[in-house]
């Protein structure tokens, strides 16, 4: 369960950033600014940590999975935790529900949690750590979420077509499944959901396809000093950004009294 943090290495999560902006991306890979981790998201790597310890064979306590986490978070990342105790408790309550219906059942399954693969393309290493491979070959990923999960989703998320991919570069062949296996905290509390689909070849060529052509803006944006910016697009992409401060597309709006403008 050995993990890669080489800021040299891409990954799933890199490509993600640069997609949503090269910019943002670009002050990101230069240690120029600290990422932020928000309760939910510290929730995922603790209830991931202690599931993932569980299933290789080497199970921790819930304090433990939380320390951990938390002391590693802090130790790269802002973490933003206005209510600690609340994110105790939910983070037990999804841990409750693992311990019930997802670790009995996936104990026996799974033979590799968390294992870190490496991989070239087009001369760019890459690394990938899936969360769990079964005995059969499957591909699983593990989902703390608050809503239920759309069943149509297993079939095209990208980050499971990026695992299939790093699956055939250590295996020589497709992974024989890829599944979501999701906790959902509604107000009626903490349910499991989990759906299973395929990733064909033509899937794998295209994901392919689309990371050389990443990669070749990725170089083109290194050597000409340019990077696209999402500016005021895509506001979801802007709202909370910690490069927001410095982004050119943001200069001279004072975000303060920008609502009132015209009145």
């Amino acid at each position: 369960m050995s993990r890669c943090f080489d800021s040299n290495h891409l990954s799933y999560s890199r490509d993600r950033v640069f997609d949503e902006c090269q910019f943002k991306a670009h002050i990101h890979d230069k240690g120029l600014v600290k990422g932020t981790v928000n309760a939910k998201m510290l929730i995922g790597s603790v209830v991931d940590a202690y599931v993932s310890a569980a299933l290789a064979g080497s199970p921790i306590s819930e304090e433990d999975a939380w320390n951990n986490t938390l002391r590693e978070m802090e130790s790269r990342y802002k973490v933003i935790l206005p209510e600690p105790l609340a994110a105790m408790e939910t983070s037990h309550n999804f841990i409750l529900v693992a311990d019930k219906e997802v670790i009995p059942v996936l104990r026996d399954e799974v033979v590799e949690a968390q294992p870190e693969w490496h991989f070239e393309i087009d001369g760019a290493q890459y690394h990938a750590h899936p969360d769990f491979i079964t005995r059969g070959g499957a591909i699983l990923d593990l989902k703390t979420t608050y809503r239920s999960i759309d069943a149509q989703r297993v079939h095209i998320d990208g980050q499971l077509t990026a695992y299939a991919y790093a699956y055939t570069t250590q295996f020589g062949k497709l992974p024989t499944q890829v599944g979501l296996v999701g906790l959902v905290s509604k107000r009626t509390g903490v349910t499991q959901e989990s759906f299973m689909g395929y990733r064909s070849q033509a899937q794998i060529d295209a994901w392919l396809a689309d990371t050389k052509t990443r990669l070749a803006a990725r170089r083109w944006s290194e050597e000409s000093g340019e990077f696209l910016r999402q500016g005021r697009v895509s506001t979801f992409a802007c709202n909370g950004c910690a490069v927001q401060p410095t982004c050119p597309s943001w200069a001279g709006t004072n975000l303060a009294i920008d609502s009132t403008l015209g009145e």
